[in-house]
């Protein structure tokens, strides 16, 4: 597969990954030869930003709960008593 595709060239529609989060560039599918009328494909800005900000959360809390566990910090309260799992 990846010697099929290495001799494919740039085309007019595409997009490189970098450009991908700013969603400059739409995906047409229809476009009318008479009228500028055209049927495309763009992205959800807002679903595309809320899923990186998520992700980028949860990193930073794994980050500092991994941190916190190498110093042997004992803030996390499992034991007896604890409704935790």
């Amino acid at each position: 597969m990846v010697y099929a595709h290495s001799n494919l060239g740039d085309h007019n529609f595409g997009a490189a990954p970098h450009t991908w989060p700013m969603m400059g560039k739409t995906l047409p599918y229809w476009l009318d030869k008479q009228s500028n009328a055209q049927v495309t494909l763009l992205g959800n800005p807002i679903l595309w930003w809320v899923a990186t900000g998520s992700i980028n959360i949860f990193l930073c809390l794994m980050c500092y709960s991994l941190m916190r566990k190498q110093r042997h910090c004992k803030d996390m309260f499992i034991g007896k008593g604890s409704s935790a799992v």
